[in-house]
Order: structure tokens, then sequence, then C-alpha cells
């Protein structure tokens, strides 16, 4: 018990750390992008400059260039597919055209991820407590139904996030489109893990995405069926079939649905 203890007291400690970081950073970007989508101007930019990503980073940041009727601008922006000429919503303030911000919906953002950070915090929280009761040696009764249950529903969070994206895409998939692709090549640092770059032609033209490597049983040089949405080919690329998107929701979705059940019944048990 003494090691699921301290690995949960660790684990609790730093997912609080980074979750009160990511809450600062989503504070100073609300804060920015609020009132420009109170007072400023939406225009329609594009992307002019891809900076080098951060390793294992999913998204690049990238600089997107709008026009007012002072001139021209720049404004910094991310991209999980980034690509030059790629449009990109901004809006700025008209007195100070060079003031603006990607962040057009800042209510959407944080109707998602203010409730998310919380309760982020509010969990790891509990596994932490619950672990420092074990160490001082209070309320036995509970220490396990409040870190493990709080671990619990950290994980159904967690996995119930990742079904409602894959049920995102099953909703869109009426505007995919079939094309051939080809694997161009391999890395071990590509965004988010070792993977392949997919190439494919576009009505747009030549397109490339990343796919993970971990569920494919593909060569370099290999041709592949690439499905997509024409109006954002290189961001919504995937060699997943509309199958598989199905099978990867239901399975997190009962594995999400497992873990709030343990979750639940561990702090009901308090």
């Amino acid at each position: 018990m003494f090691l699921i203890y301290t690995v949960l007291v660790v684990f609790g400690t730093l997912i609080l750390l980074v979750d009160l970081l990511v809450g600062l950073m989503l504070l100073i970007v609300l804060g920015r992008a609020v009132p420009l989508a109170l007072h400023g101007t939406l225009v329609t930019g594009h992307v002019v400059k891809i900076e080098p990503r951060r390793r294992r980073s999913r998204r690049a940041r990238v600089r997107v260039a709008y026009k007012t009727a002072a001139g021209m601008f720049e404004t910094p922006g991310s991209s999980e597919r980034p690509r030059i000429g790629e449009p990109h919503d901004v809006r700025y303030d008209p007195a100070h055209p060079s003031r603006a911000t990607t962040v057009v919906r800042p209510a959407r953002r944080a109707a998602v991820q203010v409730p998310m950070v919380l309760a982020i915090a509010a969990l790891s929280a509990g596994m932490v407590v619950g672990s420092v009761f074990y160490f001082a040696g209070v309320h036995s009764g509970s220490q396990l139904p409040l870190a493990g249950g709080c671990l619990a529903l950290g994980l159904a969070l967690a996995v119930g996030y990742y079904a409602g994206g894959r049920y995102a895409v099953l909703l869109g998939w009426r505007r995919m489109t079939q094309t051939t692709g080809k694997v161009s090549r391999f890395d071990e640092h590509a965004p988010g893990g070792p993977g392949f770059l997919i190439s494919f032609r576009s009505a747009d033209g030549r397109e490339e995405f990343w796919a993970r490597s971990a569920s494919l049983q593909v060569n370099v040089g290999d041709v592949v069926t690439v499905y997509y949405n024409p109006a954002r080919p290189s961001r919504s690329a995937t060699l997943e079939t509309a199958a598989d998107v199905r099978s990867y929701a239901v399975l997190a979705t009962l594995l999400a649905v497992l873990f709030a059940a343990v979750g639940v019944f561990g702090l009901t048990s308090l």
C-alpha cells in the first residue's frame, strides 16, 4: 500500500501542478480574447509562417497574417496540421489593428476547457489528500475511497473526452471523401509520437498528414486509403475507416462508464 499511495501522491501532485499551469495560460488567453470578441472585427487570415514544432507537441505554432484598413499585420496562432496559406479566423482591435487573436470564440472555449480544468484540479487534489491521509495515519476509512475514487473518475474523464472526440468524427463522417495516398516516410519524432507521413492529393493540391505508427501495418512507399473532409483536407485526413472510429468510440464509452462507476462507488463510500 505504501508504494500505491506514493505513486498516487506523486502522480496527483504532478497533474495538479500541470493543471494549474494550464489554467493560468487559459486565463491569459481568454483575458486577451474576450475583449476582442466583444469589440473586435472578424476577418480571415492565412498562415504565412510555421514555427519549429516542439518535440512531441501535437500543435505547431504559426504566424497568421490578416488584412485591415491600416495594412497587413500578423498574430501568433497554432495548428495541429499546419500548412502555408491555411485560413484562420482572426479578431482584431479596430483602434489598434496589431492587437489580435485567433481565439475568435472564447465563450465556446471557456465552456469546454474551464470546467475541464476545474474538474481535473478537484480530482487530482482528492488523490493527493487521500494519500496524505494514509501517510499521516488519519481517516483510515477515507484514504482508499477518496484517492482511488478520484483516480477512477479522472480516468473516466480522460477516456470520456477521447470517446467524445471519436463521436464528433462520426457525426461529420458524411462529409468525408475517399482517395488514395502514399506513405512518404517514417519519423520517430513525429507529432504525438512515432508515425508515418502520408501524402495525398485533394482538390486544393498535394496534402500531407502524420499517422501514428502504433496501429498501422504499413511500410514506406505503400499505397493506402485516405479519408478526408474537402473543407479542411490535411487537418481532417485519416487512415481510419468509419467502422474503426465507431469501434474506438464504443470501447472508450464502455471504459469511461466502468471507471465512472468505480469512482462514484469509491466516493460514496466515504
